[in-house]
């Protein structure tokens, strides 16, 4: 339950401002795209894929030579759930689907490398958490 606590900046929220985000990560680290931003926190690179000023997907990718944890993972699609929870809804063998119970989000996170020693990468960022939301 610490580790919860100590990591709940992490997700700042699907559907949340450029400005909420901010408050929640910290100040940014510069823009990848018109429509990204990135931010710095604890070793995590979050950026914020952005629609109409609002966060509409999140990656979350640890720096170089280091990988996120399960406890990580876990810490970050609880403080996604806006109240909801999340529920397994695939898995291949790199990466594992979780849709929000709500139906408002989806994410997906990658799982270990066939050597054991770090995780899959799921975007070109080397993100290995994905959250999104889900269109209405």
């Amino acid at each position: 339950m610490l580790f919860l606590t100590a990591t709940g900046y992490l997700s700042a929220g699907i559907g949340e401002t450029l400005d909420e985000c901010s408050i929640h990560y910290g100040g940014s680290t510069g823009n990848s795209a018109r429509d990204e931003v990135t931010f710095r926190r604890d070793r995590i690179n979050i950026t914020v894929h952005l629609e109409g000023n609002r966060s509409v997907r999140e990656d979350f990718a640890p720096e170089g030579g280091s990988m996120l944890s399960d406890d990580q993972i876990t810490a970050v699609l609880q403080e996604s759930s806006e109240g909801s929870t999340w529920e397994k809804t695939g898995e291949t063998s790199t990466e594992v689907s979780y849709l929000r119970k709500d139906g408002r989000a989806s994410a997906r996170s990658a799982k270990l490398n066939a050597a054991g020693n770090g995780r899959i990468k799921l975007t070109f960022n080397g993100a290995e958490l994905v959250v999104k939301s889900t269109p209405r």
